[in-house]
């Protein structure tokens, strides 16, 4: 049983894994209700009614509502203009296990850091995503500890392939990942 009452996903979970009509709905409709809950965020962000949404898609306002109670399944091509109607941008993958929507708290600050470092959202993404699996794939060969960190050495003097150890450091190996992004452990 999930112990932590603030945990809404993990108790949601709980209780689909434990109840087979549920498994059911979600198998069926977790994809438009998972875009209904981003689609309210930023509609509600934006300041957004119903009237507007239908005026930006050209459809009546009572569609709209029909959609927003999950009365029906809306087109593809529905689902685009809504997007765009409340600022964002329609993305569909058959690989769902592998994708991630980034938490709705977290998406702010994404933007905030990608736009100071001159990157796209999604780049910046991409980029932490591999940095941390490489993390965890360094951790998993050569010990627990979290005590690796990702960085790039690009404006340093070491050239592909070559690795100094030196202390506190007790090891920094190439990736193979050009401008020469490299692993570094520290001592802790």
């Amino acid at each position: 049983m999930n112990k932590d009452e603030n945990d809404i996903v993990g108790f949601m979970d709980e209780l689909i894994d434990g109840d087979e009509s549920l498994q059911k709905f979600e198998k069926e409709w977790g994809a438009l209700s998972s875009f209904l809950v981003d689609y309210e965020y930023l509609k509600e962000k934006n300041n957004l009614t119903q009237k507007d949404i239908a005026q930006a898609c050209g459809t009546t306002q009572s569609a709209i509502s029909r959609l927003e109670r999950m009365r029906g399944k809306p087109a593809y091509t529905l689902l685009n203009r809504l997007s765009e109607a409340v600022g964002g941008k329609l993305y569909i993958s058959p690989v769902a296990d592998v994708s991630v929507t980034l938490p709705l708290d977290l998406q702010d600050k994404a933007r905030q850091i990608a736009e100071k470092k001159g990157v796209s959202t999604q780049d910046l993404l991409h980029t932490l995503l591999r940095e941390g699996i490489k993390n965890i794939e360094y951790s998993n060969a050569f010990g627990d500890g979290d005590c690796s960190q990702v960085i790039s050495l690009s404006k340093k003097n070491i050239k592909p392939g070559e690795y100094k150890v030196n202390e506190p450091t007790k090891g920094i190996i190439p990736t193979g990942d050009y401008p020469y992004d490299l692993l570094l452990e520290t001592a802790v």
